[in-house]
């Protein structure tokens, strides 16, 4: 009989490093792989038909009926994404968040974070129960519905893997885990923005993971400590280990095993690859990307030579990298498409605040700078290595 593999995600850097686990799994014929897709990297599994599943397979129609009046808030039709996969995926979250916390603060909870409150555990328990799923996979730092699959998994007793997508520091927001935060000030926050207080200390974040003003809405970092942790995390290295252990993972659930995403990158070693005529800076949604973006375009007379081409977050529109494009004379491109290794490959320099394409530029030999206003110790240790 054959074993089967839940893989769960998102797009852009998730969906990097999903996808070829996927291949790799569905060649071997005592594997059946599920691949449930959320609705955005849906468009791009379509357009590489990569045959998946969506949240509608998990819908039924009291989720579908709950969807269709909060979807219209979450859809994003510019990006191909499809309007029924956008009603199940808030219909199924929202119904879970309504039967965990109750009608009342589920509304008060979903109006302070959005989508960046969504949790779908119970109905992806209930979904791994009926397709008799013997493992899990997902990447560690990704929220809602893949953090809610670990915590799942760990309810139905299944194993479940986590591959670290970025360095062993960051997490994505998570009130089913325990938040640390240094004020009393910005418990109370939260606790007015529907977070039970229950769950939140107040403490030294140093040494947990934290989370930014892109994914709680206020400007303080928190800290998160999970309560449950996969079954294994594969890390890209001893550094990333490392910063895993410090944040008190247990070091003998940690494997170094590489980084999927980064198998892609050996088809860019050509030498035909090396145009050289330009300047890549790669953003991420954090508080200090205006920062970032502007200092970048700012400095345009140490590169008068190179065309400056932003490339934005997989997880952003781009509207705000074009927005400060044009107050600064329209000078550089904002481009969305193909794949970061292209780009990366080509590039004469890679500019990057902490985002893995730093790492990827390394792997290619590429010139990288590392540009750190965070006022705290940078998440990739680039100057070290």
């Amino acid at each position: 009989m054959k074993k089967r593999v839940l893989v769960v995600t998102y797009a852009g850097g998730h969906l990097n490093i999903t996808l070829p686990v996927v291949e790799k799994l569905r060649t071997y014929p005592d594997i059946e792989c599920l691949f449930l897709s959320t609705p955005f990297a849906s468009v791009s599994l379509r357009k590489r038909r990569v045959g998946h599943v969506t949240f509608e397979d998990l819908a039924d129609p009291s989720a579908v009926e709950l969807g269709m009046k909060y979807a219209e808030e979450i859809h994003d039709e510019k990006r191909g994404v499809r309007l029924s996969e956008s009603i199940a995926y808030a219909g199924v979250a929202l119904r879970d968040l309504m039967s965990y916390y109750g009608p009342e603060q589920a509304e008060l909870l979903y109006s302070s974070f959005g989508r960046r409150i969504f949790f779908p555990s119970e109905s992806l328990a209930y979904y791994m129960q009926s397709k008799a799923i013997d493992c899990v996979v997902v990447t560690n730092t990704s929220a809602r519905a893949e953090r809610a699959a670990i915590h799942a998994a760990h309810t139905l007793g299944i194993p479940s893997v986590a591959i670290e997508d970025l360095f062993g520091t960051a997490c994505a927001y998570s009130i089913r885990d325990r938040l640390i935060v240094c004020e009393p000030s910005t418990r109370d926050t939260l606790v007015a923005m529907g977070v039970p207080s229950d769950v939140i200390d107040i403490g030294d974040i140093r040494k947990s993971f934290t989370v930014s003003e892109y994914h709680t809405g206020i400007s303080d970092y928190i800290g998160i400590n999970y309560k449950i942790f996969p079954s294994a995390i594969v890390a890209m290295s001893s550094t990333v280990r490392d910063n895993l252990v410090q944040r008190r993972v247990p070091r003998d659930i940690i494997h170094v095993l590489g980084q999927p995403a980064f198998d892609r990158l050996n088809s860019y070693f050509s030498s035909a690859c090396r145009k050289s005529d330009y300047i890549l800076l790669t953003t991420q949604p954090l508080r200090t990307n205006v920062d970032v973006i502007r200092s970048v375009l700012s400095a345009k007379k140490y590169y008068r030579n190179h065309q400056l081409i932003i490339r934005p977050h997989p997880s952003t529109d781009g509207q705000l990298e074009r927005m400060l494009v044009q107050d600064y004379g329209g000078h550089a491109q904002v481009i969305s498409d193909g794949d970061s290794g292209y780009w990366i490959s080509n590039a004469a320099l890679v500019i990057t605040e902490a985002s893995t394409t730093g790492v990827e530029a390394l792997y290619l030999d590429r010139p990288v700078m590392v540009l750190n206003f965070s006022g705290r110790e940078p998440l990739i240790p680039i100057a070290s290595s």
